[in-house]
């Protein structure tokens, strides 16, 4: 994830950002090789440190997190991520706005008809600063909050 933010503030020629997301990705990495070698020494971790599940693993991690980044970014809008499936293939999930809290799901990758989500964070009122310093500073005064949101499968009711 650290890799995908980096790239995309070089192409915005953001340097400082960059240098930031490089120190960032340089003390993850410095974290997971100790959690690898910690977790090394338990048979039930093994097959998910390196190869193949380490892989399917991480790109779970990476298609959760981009679809925190669009439900907190309240799109108004269908959006889409590509998943890995239980086959191992790639393929593309749809989200189609409900209300600003609720989605449905196509395919549905999960069992049962709904998952709610919580977590907590902050409700900017705008979407655009001046000022990196102007961003800081209304994150900085706005409330947390509990977000909730619900994903539906694409014939439940609700």
């Amino acid at each position: 994830m650290a890799d995908r933010k980096l790239a995309d503030l070089l192409d915005r020629n953001d340097t400082g950002g960059a240098r930031t997301a490089q120190s960032f990705g340089a003390e993850m990495e410095r974290l997971q090789r100790s959690w690898r070698e910690q977790l090394a020494t338990d048979a039930r971790y093994q097959p998910y440190l390196d190869g193949p599940g380490r892989e399917i693993n991480s790109r779970l991690l990476d298609t959760c997190d981009r679809i925190s980044v669009y439900l907190c970014g309240s799109l108004p809008a269908p959006f889409e991520v590509w998943a890995q499936n239980a086959n191992g293939e790639t393929e593309v999930i749809t989200f189609e706005v409900v209300d600003d809290t609720t989605f449905r799901v196509h395919p549905w990758p999960l069992e049962g008809e709904r998952l709610r989500l919580q977590c907590e964070g902050r409700r900017l009122q705008t979407t655009s600063f001046a000022s990196e310093e102007e961003l800081r500073e209304t994150v900085a005064r706005a409330p947390t909050v509990r977000l909730v949101f619900t994903l539906l499968r694409s014939s439940a009711v609700g």
